[in-house]
């Protein structure tokens, strides 16, 4: 049916992978796999639909160098459009329960404004951004606490790429991490 609608209108579908790393949907308990991730996009692909996809960075069960490593093995997938965001550990959720109990590093904020450009530019040119970042309420925010808005957020993401002399694409070469055909 979505593949039919999809002849006459503007059809997106998102997946929300969260992380191209087992051990990280295992930690976060999401219910699949990455294989299950690349079987769906397979089913996808070919059908006139485009195709989103979800990412979180800053899981404690990945190195800053496999997150980024998401970058590439995404953009060599049939995936236009993006969002990122850092991990937030937000109150009366399982993951607080984890950080209460074993606290681990978040994102600091320039941190993340060094992490989110050296993310886009390893990521393909083609790639829509959708998001680059997220912010859950004040009140139920555990971690981390930033304190800017949305504005201030992109703006100073923007800031960081000017100051650089980068972007999009910049550093992306095409060597995908996991990918196998599903």
């Amino acid at each position: 049916m979505i593949e039919e609608l999809a002849t006459a209108r503007f059809m997106l579908i998102e997946y929300g992978l969260q992380s191209i790393f087992d051990k990280s949907l295992s930690f976060i308990n999401r219910g699949h796999d990455y294989a299950a991730f690349l079987k769906a996009i397979h089913m996808t692909k070919d059908r006139g639909i485009h195709i989103g996809a979800h990412i979180i960075a800053g899981f404690p069960t990945e190195t800053r160098e496999e997150m980024l490593s998401m970058a590439e093995e995404i953009s060599s997938l049939p995936v236009g459009f993006l969002k990122v965001h850092q991990l937030q550990i937000v109150r009366d959720t399982p993951l607080e329960d984890i950080y209460k109990e074993t606290p681990f590093y978040t994102f600091g904020y320039g941190e993340y404004l060094d992490f989110i450009a050296d993310f886009i530019e390893r990521t393909s040119p083609d790639m829509v951004f959708q998001r680059l970042f997220a912010t859950a309420p004040d009140s139920i925010l555990v971690a981390p606490d930033w304190g800017r808005s949305r504005h201030q957020i992109l703006s100073d993401i923007e800031k960081r790429l000017e100051t650089r002399d980068t972007y999009q694409g910049k550093k992306y070469h095409l060597h995908p991490v996991l990918h196998t055909e599903g």
